[in-house]
């Protein structure tokens, strides 16, 4: 069961709607009267603590890739996260194997490269890793890649971008990906919705 909100709890949801609000160009207090129906009204996706949400998938080139949207059931999503493989070819024997991790912080972000005081803000933040095996005379030879532009990105042995999936838009009940594959590459895995 989840936590009881406290009096703290509503004070500071009902100022992080009005500041909301404040920064979208409507008044920080709307009109009301103090009659006790019109008072300031806290919508129930602030409150519910939301709801963890899974889908494995898989991406081919010769699945067209392109736009893929997950919805049903996703409710005021923070961040995903993605774990799997990628490989080529796609039948018989790989040649080239992947194992990719990924990252997205939805909502007001903020990136700097470490090197500088300035910072970006973003509405989607991005991180991930890929380690790269690829069979050179018997052996597997791994290289590791890490990325912040995508929230996917699978690199070959010569660190060619072969898949990339990024985050293209996000609401309060769906998130949609968009989705590019090299030919004869394949990438499965699971993504997790917080």
């Amino acid at each position: 069961m989840a936590n009881q909100l406290t009096e703290q709890d509503v004070r500071r949801i009902s100022k992080e709607v009005m500041d909301t609000n404040y920064r979208s160009g409507t008044p920080r207090i709307p009109p009301h009267y103090h009659n006790g129906n019109d008072n300031l009204q806290i919508q129930e996706k602030f409150v519910l603590h939301n709801n963890k949400y899974g889908v494995n998938i898989i991406i081919t080139a010769e699945g067209g890739g392109g736009e893929i949207t997950i919805g049903n059931g996703v409710y005021n999503p923070n961040a995903v996260y993605f774990t799997g493989i990628a490989r080529t070819p796609v039948s018989g024997s790989a040649t080239t194997k992947c194992q990719v991790t990924g990252f997205t912080q939805l909502g007001q972000c903020y990136f700097t490269n470490g090197l500088q005081l300035n910072r970006q803000s973003l509405n989607v933040l991005n991180s991930n890793t890929c380690t790269t095996f690829e069979n050179v005379a018997g052996f597997w030879v791994p290289t590791v890649n890490v990325d912040n532009t995508h929230f996917i990105s699978v690199f070959d042995g010569s660190f060619a971008n072969v898949i990339t999936v990024d985050v293209t838009k996000f609401s309060n009940t769906s998130i949609t990906f968009n989705a590019t594959c090299a030919s004869g590459w394949e990438l499965i895995g699971a993504i997790i919705i917080t």
